[in-house]
């Protein structure tokens, strides 16, 4: 479904959210770096709280 987030993220402040969690998967080992730098982007502009992306054929086991 086409959302305009921006207009989400107005609803939601004025609904009286005041912190937003995010976190992405990525669907492709390709797509973890740039879902990780749109994070950080949403981190300094918006003051979300972002966990970086990742995929299981890049995920590092450290068990």
């Amino acid at each position: 479904m086409p959302i305009e987030w921006e207009k989400a993220l107005n609803v939601l402040k004025n609904m009286g959210v005041k912190q937003i969690f995010n976190l992405t998967h990525a669907i492709t080992p390709e797509y973890s770096e740039k879902f990780n730098g749109w994070q950080g982007e949403l981190k300094k502009k918006y003051g979300f709280i972002t966990f970086g992306a990742f995929h299981q054929k890049t995920a590092k086991n450290y068990s």
